[in-house]
């Protein structure tokens, strides 16, 4: 399974380190769910709608691996957000738009760990049922998601930063 989904830049809150995303879990389904060779990457997007082509809606060169795994157990209660730690944080620069794209070779078909949705109104997320597919379904549906992030701070010492509210000189960097 393959899926794809552009969050725009007006939505998020500026620079920042992603340290995870969460998904939060709906009332239907069950309350975990298993799955296998899973890879989930994030980049920059130029659109803010999808095209069906998964590698055509990437710029170039930013798409990045963030986390890997041989085996995913999520569990989470009804309304309960199910966070995922990045492998390593990814910079997002607080420009453009942000791409997320959750692959799964396999999931134990057992359980179904089912997640709220809204509609856009606009085709911002694409999947597709075979992992290999160089396109898939568009729809305007996109998974509620939630990043928790390290804001991009500057960071100063006490001597600089009184310097700047007495109007001394500007920093050397």
């Amino acid at each position: 399974m393959r899926y794809q989904a552009v969050v725009l830049g007006e939505e998020m809150q500026g620079a920042c380190d992603i340290l995870s995303v969460a998904w939060q879990r709906t009332t239907s389904g069950n309350d975990q769910g298993h799955y296998y060779d899973v890879n989930i990457y994030m980049g920059l997007c130029a659109s803010d709608q999808l095209g069906s082509v998964f590698e055509d809606n990437w710029v170039p060169g930013t798409k990045t691996l963030v986390f890997s795994t041989d085996q995913l157990d999520l569990s989470a209660g009804v309304n309960e957000w199910e966070p995922i730690t990045l492998d390593a944080p990814y910079w997002y620069g607080g420009q453009q738009n942000l791409l997320l794209e959750v692959e799964w070779g396999s999931a134990n078909t057992s359980y179904s760990f089912y997640t709220w949705k809204w509609d856009t109104g606009a085709v911002r997320s694409i999947k597709a049922v075979d992992l290999a597919a160089p396109s898939g379904i568009m729809s305007t549906q996109m998974s509620e998601l939630q990043f928790t992030a390290d804001l991009d701070l500057e960071v100063d010492t006490f001597g600089c930063i009184k310097t700047l509210f007495i109007g001394g000189e500007e920093r050397g960097e």
